[in-house]
């Protein structure tokens, strides 16, 4: 909850389309929050019901893989918002701000770029299993693009979040950005 309340107060206030991505990254937050929930239950339910009634939840792994998907790639956008991302400062402690904010903005370009292309292969890979119609092949034949698709808009999310930052960083709009 702590980051959810970093990525109200993130940033400078923001209109029109801002708001919206503001709004957007906050829903998918909550949503990967409750996947982390969802999957916690399938899985103390999958453990009690084989040990006290030694029965099985029909794909529970394929449950359990394609919910940690919503819960890792959901909330990038909203934890780079907060500017929550793991750093190492271990060399820029002592470095001006000028200097912290190049590096941010090095940082987010590289990002940006990195996840660009792994927001196309998500993309392409999602696309494959609409178009296709692929499943997992269990008792439930649960279709694959439902996880193909929470990665490819998590990665997505990011991606826009990281090219708005760096132009941010750029332009000198950025919280870190020196003052001009």
């Amino acid at each position: 909850m702590e980051a959810l309340g970093k990525v109200r107060q993130s940033g400078r206030t923001e209109s029109g389309a801002g708001s919206l991505l503001a709004c957007v990254e906050q829903w998918c937050l909550y949503l990967s929050m409750a996947a982390v929930l969802v999957m916690g239950a399938l899985i103390v339910a999958a453990i009690c019901g084989r040990w006290l009634f030694s029965l099985q939840i029909p794909d529970d792994v394929l449950l359990v893989r394609d919910l940690m998907i919503v819960a890792i790639a959901m909330p990038q956008a909203a934890v780079a918002t907060a500017r929550q991302n793991i750093v190492v400062e271990v060399f820029t402690d002592r470095a001006s701000e000028r200097t912290k904010a190049r590096l941010d903005t090095i940082g987010n370009l590289v990002g940006l770029v990195l996840f660009a292309f792994l927001t196309w292969g998500a993309g392409t890979e999602f696309w494959h299993a609409w178009q296709s119609g692929a499943y997992y092949d269990g008792d439930l034949d649960l279709p694959q693009w439902p996880g193909r698709f929470a990665c490819f808009f998590g990665f997505g999310m990011l991606t826009l979040r990281l090219g708005l930052s760096v132009i941010d960083n750029s332009t000198g709009l950025s919280p870190r950005s020196p003052e001009v």
